[in-house]
């Protein structure tokens, strides 16, 4: 074999590599918001909306059980045969439930479109900001999970632990709709607004905007 093409070969591996990284720079996220962003629907807009369908599905496969089997199929003796559906007296409550989810996910996704990616200054106290709703927005989707996983639960305090996650929920929900108003433009502000007063002022926040 040529000399020439030996040498060739021998770079091959190399270029490959190379080219590799150079694909790997061209995703990276061009700044915070985009960075934000991509971590939000990651971490955040992905599982809350993976949650609220499966508690939907969950639900249905429950009524549907139900209605095949007839509750007396989910006494205590028989929990084991159905331990991956919701009991039967549980699905009204899990309505409620999904409901709250759906309306988590509204949330998250108005914060998502209206903060994050309509922000379009970079200053140093945006940058704050979009790293904050981040990371109010993990913990909303940690909440969500463990609200949804109450109804599963195989112990009589499930309602209980249903309403505690439930107000954790709201208040959280409250704490990131407080932050967004702080820099959400004006055209959108009036929705943040009413959705806050909806949530409850959970944690006796202050009627007046501070902006």
């Amino acid at each position: 074999m040529e000399q020439s093409v030996v040498s060739d070969m021998m770079f091959m591996p190399r270029s490959g590599v190379f080219w590799e990284h150079c694909k790997a720079l061209s995703q990276v996220p061009a700044d915070n918001r985009a960075a934000v962003a991509l971590e939000w629907t990651t971490s955040v807009g992905n599982l809350v909306n993976d949650a609220m369908t499966e508690l939907g599905e969950s639900l249905d496969s429950a009524k549907e059980a139900t209605a095949a089997h007839g509750e007396d199929e989910f006494s205590e003796d028989s929990m084991d045969e159905f331990d991956s559906d919701i009991p039967a007296d549980r699905i009204d409550k899990g309505r409620k439930i999904e409901k709250q989810l759906q309306a988590a996910k509204h949330t998250c996704d108005k914060v998502a479109l209206r903060c994050i990616r309509d922000c379009d200054q970079l200053d140093e106290e945006r940058v704050v900001w979009l790293d904050g709703l981040l990371e109010q927005g993990k913990l909303i989707a940690r909440s969500v999970d463990d609200l949804a996983a109450t109804l599963f639960m195989d112990d009589e305090s499930w309602s209980k632990c249903a309403e505690l996650e439930s107000e954790k929920l709201r208040h959280l929900l409250a704490d990131l709709v407080t932050l967004a108003i702080t820099f959400v433009d004006d055209s959108h502000l009036a929705w943040f607004e009413l959705c806050r007063k909806q949530l409850g002022e959970a944690q006796n926040v202050p009627a007046e905007v501070v902006r």
